[in-house]
């Protein structure tokens, strides 16, 4: 059974923003259980919505400039009673108030006494809680996403960590990596101008609960594979400027690059032998997920580009951690920007030629790690888009591909984890 949520607000005033958020759950796989729709019972609006506070997961508040309908014989409106029935209950509750400054309708503010209970119950809000200021509908959408999937998040971390302590210790050359909770997410892009057909049709995905890597794998951390497997020279990355098996002095902290689909998958295969933990290359499922959230966002920070937020348009790679502002949801790093990174997807047998289009389906060969001993030609999936990318590709969607042994000194990989 999914989550449910409860959506409290006033009515009119509201409609838009109730829409928006009710529809961004849904899409997150959620159940919305929207006030409104229960003013209208027979036993009567204010004892409906407090039995649906009772029996939902959590509690959604949206509050603007009304205070609400007061019913016969009662002391507060309706909306601070559902807050107050949450706290009571103790349900997670997540608030969002509308910015001081955001143009509000005027038929739509509270005078006199309506505003000063409008103002104590504001008050006491933020003597609980943490609350969260919106604008437009689809802002508000966004931010009731992020702030689910953050307390998803520390949810889940908190049954992930029990299980953690009986683990050793992360090694000090292992990939710090991030959580990502079980749920559905929005996957590839609607058809539109420069949208290429093979990230289209945008589609539902649910995957399990996996960790990826917080960073692309680094240069110093693929060092430390280097000096434990020197029978095998071929992993080196001698184009991206190695010597004796040694990066680049000053690049410690950059990713690596230079290597094949192979060495990758030799990295993640000696890791998981030195540490005791299941590491592999991520598909691209779980890459895109890692990178946009939920809600189908264009970028890792949202929908709008931000320059700055990631390393576009320069002349090479930058450390993982230049640009702390541009990340994902779950706390990815450089998922555009930097460097292309692979995953373990195959895109088939020709560059020209997708043999597994969407919708994305794990089990129908996509992600067989063997391919290449029976294709004439094995191309994988990257994903994320370099330094030297177009703006155009630098979306959480975007695809590429590439032949597996290709080394080219603009791309990389992160890890994925079993939890």
């Amino acid at each position: 059974m999914s989550t449910t949520v409860f959506i409290s607000s006033t009515a009119r005033d509201l409609l838009a923003h109730r829409a928006a958020v009710s529809k961004a759950l849904l899409n997150a796989g959620l159940h919305p259980i929207d006030m409104a729709n229960f003013m209208a019972r027979p036993e009567g609006a204010a004892s409906a919505c407090l039995k649906e506070v009772a029996d939902s997961d959590l509690f959604v508040g949206i509050y603007a400039w009304r205070y609400g309908f007061v019913p016969p014989g009662a002391t507060v409106s309706i909306t601070e009673q559902e807050f107050d029935e949450a706290q009571r209950l103790g349900k997670p509750c997540f608030c969002f108030v509308v910015d001081g400054g955001f143009d509000w309708p005027a038929e739509f503010r509270e005078q006199g006494d309506g505003e000063r209970r409008l103002r104590e119950f504001k008050a006491r809000i933020d003597a609980i809680l943490v609350r969260t200021t919106f604008n437009t509908p689809e802002d508000l959408a966004v931010k009731v996403l992020a702030s689910l999937e953050r307390w998803e998040r520390q949810t889940l971390t908190t049954g992930v960590e029990e299980k953690a302590e009986s683990e050793a210790p992360p090694l000090p050359y292992e990939p710090e990596t991030v959580l990502v909770p079980a749920g559905k997410f929005l996957m590839g892009s609607t058809p539109g101008p420069d949208v290429p057909a093979h990230e289209t049709p945008q589609h539902e995905v649910t995957l399990s609960a996996y960790r990826i890597g917080k960073y692309p794998v680094t240069n110093v951390q693929y060092a430390e594979f280097l000096k434990r497997e020197r029978s095998e020279p071929d992993y080196i990355p001698r184009r991206a400027g190695w010597l004796l098996g040694e990066p680049p002095a000053a690049k410690l902290d950059h990713p690596v690059v230079g290597v094949s689909w192979h060495d990758a998958l030799a990295y993640c295969n000696w890791l998981s032998q030195a540490t005791g933990r299941t590491y592999r290359l991520p598909s691209e499922a779980e890459w895109e997920k890692a990178a946009r959230g939920a809600d189908g966002r264009l970028y890792p920070w949202g929908n709008e580009w931000v320059a700055g937020r990631c390393n576009a348009g320069s002349g090479g790679t930058a450390p993982v951690v230049a640009c702390p502002a541009g990340a994902s949801p779950c706390g990815c790093c450089d998922m555009i920007g930097n460097v292309e990174e692979w995953t373990s997807t195959l895109w088939g047998s020709a560059e020209n030629k997708n043999d597994f289009p969407y919708p994305y389906q794990p089990g129908d060969g996509r992600e067989d790690l063997t391919a290449d001993r029976y294709m004439s030609g094995a191309y994988r999936v990257y994903r994320g888009a370099a330094f030297n990318a177009e703006l155009a590709r630098l979306r959480c969607s975007a695809r590429g591909c590439s032949d597996h042994e290709t080394e080219v000194t603009w791309r990389g990989f992160r890890v994925a984890r079993e939890v």
